[in-house]
């Protein structure tokens, strides 16, 4: 949305901060992936942007351009979204031999590492930001997620926040199928103001929060 996700900043003593933006509703979602190769155990990031909600036809061609780019049979991890669990049913059906599914657990978004993606881009890059209009949040949103595209070691922190047993079952799986990549899908539907009050005019102010001031010495 058009509305800034709003963090602590610094600010001059009796100067609260205030973020004016439009009081409108246009959103983007995104869908993203982590892969992590079998050997190197270097991770990769890919992801989507669409202008609506996403469709299980637009995970489905996502994860056909992710087999493309892998070239190989891969294990698939991801959640239990209603348009993942259509996507990865109607992939099968056609390609049976593309890769193997594994769910995670219900209510359980603390074990997916894309949501650190997500938090990473909504909570850092993003923070206080307010964008001029939907182009310029899916270019400033394009840039975070690069970012973290060319950050290996961010990757990994993502990956061990989860603290998934993903190896153990790579291994397991490397006796039927030559060391698959590990993939893992995850979605977002907007960017939302999660700290922010809900607007009552069309044009809004935000007032983020902020820490005392640092002590001059």
């Amino acid at each position: 949305m058009l509305q800034p996700v709003c963090r602590r900043t610094w600010a001059p003593r009796g100067r609260t901060p205030v973020q004016k933006s439009w009081d409108r509703h246009d959103r983007l979602s995104v869908e993203a992936a982590i892969a992590v190769a079998p050997r190197r155990r270097r991770p990769g990031l890919y992801f989507r942007i669409h202008g609506h909600n996403i469709r299980f036809e637009d995970t489905v061609g996502f994860l056909t351009l992710i087999h493309r780019h892998l070239r190989r049979r891969f294990i698939l991890i991801l959640d239990r979204y209603n348009v993942h669990r259509k996507a990865v049913r109607v992939l099968l059906a056609k390609h049976p031999r593309w890769f193997e599914a594994e769910w995670l657990p219900a209510y359980a978004p603390e074990l997916n590492p894309v949501e650190q993606v997500w938090n990473h881009s909504k909570y850092g890059d993003l923070a206080n930001f307010i964008p001029d209009d939907i182009e310029h949040l899916q270019s400033s949103l394009e840039v975070s997620i690069n970012g973290q595209r060319h950050k290996p070691d961010l990757l990994r922190a993502f990956l061990k926040h989860a603290q998934l047993e993903l190896w153990e079952d790579a291994i397991t799986y490397r006796k039927v199928n030559r060391m698959s990549p590990l993939c893992l899908c995850g979605y977002t539907q907007s960017l939302r103001a999660v700290a922010c009050p809900q607007p009552k005019a069309r044009f809004s102010e935000f007032s983020p929060l902020r820490p005392s001031p640092p002590t001059l010495s």
